[in-house]
């Protein structure tokens, strides 16, 4: 059967949890939070559309790296297998989540910097089992459901739109300079296509 590759980018909602599994295969979790967002012509602002909730698990090296190098608010990018595990929670019900066991995890130098330290190569550690994995999953999930997500990225800036002529919107979707101008970042990382992740433009603004 074929396996499902997804990426997604979006800001790191829970602290990283790291665990040894069999005592000596290093695995680290954490929850990610991707927000669509788009411009309203009618009220003149960014509306924050759904957010999808992921649970990031990475093994071995990079698990090491993540543990070191990634943290609570960090905006990142995710590439990796997708799962969708199901368990029985409280009171018999059974639930379904939204898994990425992760290949790469990034930060996003769309919003900031970062600098590389290779790490030297460790010999591959043997296959194990996935029951410790699931339970730091299943816990991981369980930090997301006490995240405040307005709270976690950041109040809205203020006067996005104090540069734009109202009289200048029309019907036609708005050009990528001008989505630089209204939401009051370089032009250069609002000017991508598909709009990348929700309000953490927002959150990188208020953090420059």
């Amino acid at each position: 059967m074929n396996d499902t590759y997804v990426t997604v980018s979006g800001v790191v909602a829970t602290p990283p949890r790291a665990a040894m599994v069999d005592g000596s295969v290093p695995v680290t979790s954490f929850r990610v939070a991707s927000t669509s967002r788009r411009f309203d012509r009618q009220t003149k602002d960014w509306v924050d559309g759904h957010t999808t909730w992921v649970t990031v698990t990475c093994w071995r090296t990079l698990a090491l790296n993540v543990r070191e190098c990634i943290v609570q608010r960090d905006l990142v990018v995710v590439h990796g297998r997708l799962r969708t595990p199901e368990w029985v929670g409280e009171g018999g019900v059974r639930r379904t989540g939204v898994e990425i066991e992760a290949e790469s995890v990034g930060h996003d130098l769309m919003f900031g910097t970062a600098t590389f330290t290779r790490r030297r190569r460790s010999t591959p550690a043997e296959p194990v089992g996935r029951r410790e994995a699931d339970a730091l999953v299943r816990q991981v999930e369980l930090d997301s459901m006490s995240t405040d997500l307005a709270t976690l990225l950041g109040p809205p800036e203020e006067d996005e739109l104090d540069d734009v002529d109202a009289g200048e919107l029309s019907d036609a979707e708005p050009s990528d300079a001008e989505l630089a101008d209204l939401s009051g970042a370089d032009p250069s990382a609002e000017g991508e296509p598909g709009g990348r992740t929700a309000r953490t433009r927002r959150l990188a603004a208020a953090a420059r």
